[in-house]
């Protein structure tokens, strides 16, 4: 329970959290397109990342750390592969290169939580009928609200409510240390990592993110709402 101007209150933060399983491995083409773009952009990651994405219309693109030691190899040894060898790799656009990158974003999940200094409501994944993940969009948010939410609430106090996907109000960075720690290997390995270390999170750390947060009210309300620019918050 929280404190603040005299009212007892409750916070529910709402986060969404990604996880995917096992990154897709890139062949030598695709590695390829992705030293071209980086040359061929200034060297910018954030740029060669949107760029692949486009080429291959995808949802999302390979991470920084992908993009940086595909180029740190190719500049080592000349090529993309796995191992040296010799020769340039070709490029090549083809349906079935475009479709086995495609195929990474079905090896994610969707996760959403609700969390007040009291408890965690959820994991909910945003998952069609054959339990294949799914974008969230406005309709599946408000069904997500109205059938799993509200019902999970009643009988609650005064509630604050609180959409937030910032890491600095959520605890993804350490749930992504423990969620991958086994190294998943398929989608259902995955959630039940995610459901079993959501459930260890304890009720002294909800506390702590939620004074964090209260704390961060606070000084907006000190500097009349404006930016809290490098301001840090212990977490």
């Amino acid at each position: 329970m929280i404190y603040f101007a005299s009212f007892k209150i409750v916070i529910l933060i709402l986060l969404f959290l990604t996880f995917s399983c096992n990154t897709i491995k890139l062949n030598n083409e695709q590695r390829t397109k992705i030293v071209e773009l980086y040359r061929e952009h200034g060297c910018k990651i954030s740029v060669t990342q949107r760029e692949f994405k486009n080429f291959y219309n995808l949802e999302k693109p390979p991470n920084r750390s992908t993009v940086k030691n595909i180029v740190e190899k190719f500049n080592k040894y000349g090529n993309v592969a796995d191992l040296p060898r010799s020769g340039r790799p070709k490029t090549a656009r083809t349906d079935d290169n475009i479709e086995r990158v495609r195929e990474s974003k079905a090896k994610s999940v969707i996760v959403w939580c609700g969390v007040t200094s009291k408890r965690i409501i959820g994991p909910y994944f945003f998952e069609d009928e054959d339990g294949q993940t799914v974008t969230v969009n406005g309709l599946r948010y408000r069904e997500m609200i109205q059938n799993f939410l509200v019902p999970q609430l009643e009988g609650e106090e005064e509630m604050w409510f609180q959409q937030s996907g910032s890491p600095s109000h959520t605890t993804k960075g350490y749930l992504k240390d423990q969620v991958y720690k086994n190294r998943p290997k398929t989608i259902d390995e995955l959630k039940d990592n995610i459901e079993e270390e959501i459930g260890y999170i304890q009720q002294d750390t909800l506390k702590k993110v939620m004074e964090n947060v209260l704390e961060r009210v606070k000084k907006v309300r000190e500097l009349n709402g404006k930016y809290l620019g490098d301001i840090i918050f212990r977490s």
